[in-house]
């Protein structure tokens, strides 16, 4: 119940005290990410892939993909992961997967979770609607809203259709 207590004054990793230190200032970049093979086994492999999103355009040169395969380079991933995503409004489909099994990842460095705002398209879709008795795939949302769809469904490519997704939803529910 106090858990947050033990991590008062916590000697953090400086990756981990840059990131906190980026969350102090407000951004407009969001950050469209999807991890394949997510689950909340933290010991399988994991391919994870970010793409930015600014002033509603999808930045390709702006995007990430590592795959994580519990090795000793895996620390080194995630450092990068988390200085590619800052203080940017995270979006995804079912995002909280992708969260808890980051902030799996993170405490096993010795880190605390992640404190970035998080969107979903699943639940934006629902809200747009307004119906709440439905689960939705990527692949149901790229057809409703007559987006062309991904055939590998590779994390860098789910991550780009839930950024071409975030943009229809965003502009539909009126958000700046």
């Amino acid at each position: 119940m106090f858990d947050w207590v033990k991590n008062i004054n916590k000697p953090y990793p400086e990756f981990w005290k840059n990131y906190l230190i980026k969350l102090e200032q407000k951004t407009n970049r969001y950050v469209a990410i999807c991890f394949e093979d997510t689950n909340l086994d933290i010991e399988k492999p994991i391919q994870i892939a970010g793409i930015a999103i600014i002033n509603d355009n999808i930045i390709v040169q702006d995007s990430f993909e590592i795959t994580l395969n519990n090795s000793d380079n895996d620390a080194i991933e995630i450092e990068k992961f988390i200085d590619f995503i800052g203080n940017s409004t995270l979006v995804g489909h079912k995002i909280y997967l992708e969260i808890e099994t980051l902030n799996a990842k993170l405490s096993k460095l010795d880190c605390g979770r992640l404190k970035n705002e998080v969107l979903d398209i699943e639940i934006m879709h629902i809200k747009f609607q307004e119906i709440n008795d439905k689960n939705f795939t990527i692949d149901d949302l790229t057809t409703f809203y007559k987006l062309e769809k991904n055939t590998q469904h590779s994390a860098s490519d789910d991550a780009l259709s839930i950024a071409l997704l975030f943009l229809k939803l965003k502009a539909k529910l009126g958000i700046v």
